[in-house]
């Protein structure tokens, strides 16, 4: 895989996994009428202003724990590179 290439995959997996951390403390709600942009802002502002501090250590135990749509993600991606694509036995094995 070319290095630009391999870059922007990994730079992919790495967005949709903070994504997942991130929105985590979100799953079950209705975004539309429940969460909305502004309150996810909201934390991140916070998580920035906030990360030296023990108080946001201790946020960061709450919400930045990797789920199981990362786990998932990341066994995929481990399939498809050490197999040089699709090999639904491998995969099934992962997801097991």
């Amino acid at each position: 895989m070319a290095a630009s290439l391999l870059g922007r995959f990994q730079g992919s997996l790495v967005g949709a996994i903070v994504g997942d951390c991130i929105g985590a403390v979100f799953e079950g709600f209705d975004w539309s009428t429940v969460v909305g942009t502004d309150r996810v802002l909201k934390l991140v502002e916070k998580i920035e202003t906030d990360h030296a501090s023990t108080e946001a250590k201790k946020r960061k135990k709450e919400f930045f724990e990797y789920t199981d749509d990362s786990a998932m993600a990341r066994n995929v991606a481990k399939s498809l590179i050490q197999n040089n694509g699709l090999d639904t036995k491998d995969m099934a094995r992962r997801y097991i």
